[in-house]
């Protein structure tokens, strides 16, 4: 039966489950520590009966999560909780009154790097601790969802408090124009998300050479970063040197 995660066996057989899956691992495991003990952020966490490695976080209408979840149950907990999309690992059996949508494509950075070593253009300035409202700006601008916008900013705020996150920027006009960041640091892998340019200033090459940075301090301080991408991504990221490993699906509610 799916319970809260709510006592340390529950909380170890959850971050067992999160080691499970690289690709999720540190998003998993940092959401459960940053605010497991509050209640307050929105945020639930779930495992399965004893002895099965399960973990499971959700917010809202989105959800992730890996293991050996009941399907009935899971997706009996999912529609309960209101959650429209569930992420999970490719090959996952679907939750009862979820149907498979898109999959994507995990990518982690190559033991050693070919090539040159990235390089912003000269107008350009990086910023390894840019400010979390210019960051919160230009990720959700395009969006317009001024509540994920602001769940974003607390997120990451939290996060950096702890020591959990790292966020690159790149600054030309007085304007933070690109930013990418690892939202998620634990046990030696990274999550890697949020990764976005203002329209004017794509094609230029900037975001590619930021991942790139970020991915290279971080293998420096010995983190293995992970992050899913869309299927027309792929070529613009195996360009960049990242190699593919294994993909996630998103898993949508049935409209009845």
């Amino acid at each position: 039966m799916i319970g809260a995660v709510s006592e340390p066996l529950q909380k170890r057989q959850y971050l067992q489950a999160a080691w499970n899956c690289p690709g999720l691992a540190a998003r998993l495991a940092c959401q459960l520590e940053l605010f497991g003990q509050k209640p307050g952020s929105g945020w639930r966490f779930f495992t399965a009966d004893r002895g099965t490695l399960a973990a499971l976080a959700l917010r809202g209408g989105a959800a992730f999560g890996c293991g050996d979840f009941c399907g009935e149950e899971l997706g009996f907990l999912l529609r309960f909780s209101g959650v429209r999309e569930y992420l999970c690992p490719a090959g996952s059996p679907a939750p009862a009154g979820y149907r498979l949508g898109e999959e994507y494509p995990l990518y982690t950075a190559p033991a050693v790097w070919k090539g040159p070593a990235p390089a912003l253009p000269g107008e350009v300035a990086l910023d390894w601790e840019p400010s979390p409202t210019p960051v919160s700006r230009l990720v959700w601008e395009e969006e317009g969802d001024q509540a994920c916008r602001e769940n974003f900013y607390s997120d990451l705020c939290t996060a950096r408090s702890r020591g959990m996150a790292l966020v690159a920027g790149a600054w030309a006009q007085g304007e933070l124009k690109a930013t990418v960041g690892a939202y998620a640091l634990w046990q030696g892998l990274a999550y890697l998300a949020a990764a976005q340019t203002t329209p004017a200033w794509r094609g230029r090459g900037i975001g590619g050479a930021l991942i790139r940075l970020l991915a290279l301090r971080l293998a420096e301080e010995g983190y293995q970063p992970w992050f899913w991408c869309r299927p027309g991504l792929c070529a613009h990221y195996e360009a960049l040197g990242f190699i593919q490993k294994g993909k996630l699906s998103k898993f949508i509610q049935i409209e009845s």
